[in-house]
């Protein structure tokens, strides 16, 4: 259902080969630029670039958040008995 229209760019970004994920209703006229999750309306005139390997999510308007993907558990070093 998503649109894509005008002189809008959809790019990866060339830092990390990563390219945006434009979901539901969503209406790109702008720039989206790496790993970006569209879920509202990128308007003229607007970039929303991401040049790490940090998930954002674009909600429309403003509304930008980092998603942390990286969940992995840190194993605790064990101390060197004596």
């Amino acid at each position: 259902m998503a649109h894509i229209r005008g002189f809008a760019k959809i790019t990866a970004a060339k830092e990390t080969g990563d390219a945006p994920l434009i979901l539901g209703n969503s209406l790109v006229f702008g720039n989206v630029c790496g790993k970006v999750l569209v879920r509202g309306n990128v308007l003229p005139s607007r970039s929303v670039e991401n040049q790490t390997q940090e998930l954002l999510v674009f909600r429309g308007g403003d509304s930008i958040h980092k998603v942390n993907e990286s969940k992995k558990k840190t194993k605790s070093k064990k101390q060197p008995e004596r």
